[in-house]
């Protein structure tokens, strides 16, 4: 049984998350935008909500910097949550047939861990070093180009 207050860290830590992700699951859901450039938005966006969260609210942010080094239920769900999101845009992409995978799921994964400089909160310190975005719109490139059915 959790403690009470590690119960309450989680919980405040779960709807902290939750209110970040909003804006990327918008993203996610915009089927306007072709799989590419919604993969890219995604993931500038997720960037951005990252950084907005560690600005707003450092306290918070170290917070869930302790919970997801724990491995904590909120960590994990939050991270589940982005990865089905990936995974619902790759595979929109390979139906359009812009995208060619075998496994979207798998491929989610893998993007995701690809830009884990750019959104784990471990990583948080280099997110204001100049060149930052440029270097996640490089990986964007990369990451796109790969996907792209040949």
């Amino acid at each position: 049984m959790r403690r009470p207050k590690a119960a309450l860290r989680e919980a405040v830590t779960r709807r902290w998350l939750g209110r970040a992700r909003e804006d990327i699951a918008a993203v996610a859901a915009d089927t306007r935008q072709a799989a590419p450039e919604r993969l890219r938005t995604w993931l500038t966006t997720l960037f951005a909500a990252k950084r907005k969260l560690l600005s707003e609210d450092p306290e918070l942010f170290a917070t869930y910097r302790v919970l997801a080094a724990e491995h904590s239920d909120a960590a994990a769900d939050h991270v589940a949550a982005l990865i089905e999101q990936l995974r619902a845009i790759i595979a929109d992409g390979v139906t359009a047939g812009d995208f060619t995978c075998a496994d979207p799921a798998a491929t989610a994964r893998t993007v995701f861990d690809a830009t884990v400089a750019h959104h784990h909160p471990a990583h948080a310190p280099e997110w204001q070093a100049p060149g930052a975005g440029a270097a996640l719109e490089s990986i964007c490139t990369l990451l796109i180009n790969g996907l792209r059915f040949r």
